[in-house]
């Protein structure tokens, strides 16, 4: 069982710090897709199978016997899938639809999810859904461009580790967490870096920067602009170190979120691009 969205982003919940309304004909749109991609069975195969699942896995998930859920700010029991979609707030939503793609077979789960995200662009709705979970789209580049591509790879064991650092650049840079965004962002540049390139141990972007250029995966032409993003990132950091040092004791070092973003963004090309090219060539992880 998976970490679903109330429990990775409960913070942030609790401080109303994420977009969460979803008007009724959206959620009217979400629960025909996913009944469209469904299993039913049953003797008149109308039981909703995949349904069924779905609210079996979060009572796994919520602790509880019964699922009890908030709707019109009333605490209620034994409700359908269906009416959470329809009624339950928009964290128990995400639940529903991140808990039924768990469960879904690929082609569905991937069907779904294409069907899923057209509806939600078209309602102007700033959340997408990429391998299953929910992301909160800043910008359009940073979803549709790089990060599904690359969620996409991981999802079949393309550097899983590697790319599970950029997924939590993506988690805490929707959640605020700034600082620990660029952090992983830049582990995650590192690590695939070492990937492609067959190593292992402690490194830093300094140094598998030149490994990189002389394996070939890539050429040299590229070494200024790998250079520059490693910069970017020292100085946003180095920045909001100073910054909390003159605040209070309190005062959590923060990157403004538009670095951030950018940062994320050139992180996520860079993985890409190394991947792409590395599987063209020796294939992925092979030591050199």
């Amino acid at each position: 069982m998976r970490e679903y969205f109330s429990k990775r982003h409960n913070k942030a919940i609790l401080n109303q710090a994420l977009p969460l309304e979803f008007p009724g004909n959206l959620r009217v749109s979400i629960l025909r897709t996913l009944e469209k991609f469904s299993d039913f069975g049953g003797w008149n195969s109308e039981e909703n199978f995949s349904f069924e699942n779905t609210k079996e896995t979060l009572k796994t998930f919520y602790g509880q016997e019964n699922l009890a859920v908030n709707i019109d700010g009333n605490e209620r029991v034994s409700l359908s899938i269906s009416v959470i979609i329809l009624k339950g707030t928009g964290d128990q939503l995400i639940d529903v639809v991140e808990a039924w793609f768990q469960q879904a077979r690929s082609k569905e789960q991937h069907e779904c999810e294409h069907d899923l995200n057209i509806c939600l662009k078209i309602n102007n709705c700033p959340w997408r859904f990429v391998v299953g979970e929910a992301l909160l789209v800043s910008s359009e580049y940073l979803t549709e461009e790089v990060a599904a591509r690359l969620l996409r790879l991981s999802k079949y064991d393309l550097a899983y580790g590697e790319l599970s650092e950029f997924r939590a650049a993506l988690m805490h840079l929707q959640s605020g967490d700034t600082h620990k965004a660029v952090c992983n962002a830049h582990g995650s540049v590192i690590h695939v870096i070492k990937k492609a390139l067959g190593l292992n141990g402690d490194y830093s972007l300094d140094e598998v920067m030149p490994k990189l250029i002389e394996s070939g995966v890539i050429s040299k032409y590229y070494s200024d602009f790998l250079s520059y993003f490693n910069m970017m990132v020292q100085g946003a950091l180095l920045e909001a170190s100073v910054t909390s040092a003159d605040a209070d004791d309190d005062f959590q070092e923060h990157v403004p979120r538009n670095l951030a973003e950018l940062i994320v963004n050139l992180s996520g090309a860079i993985n890409l691009f190394v991947i792409q090219s590395s599987l063209s060539g020796a294939g992925f992880g092979c030591p050199h």
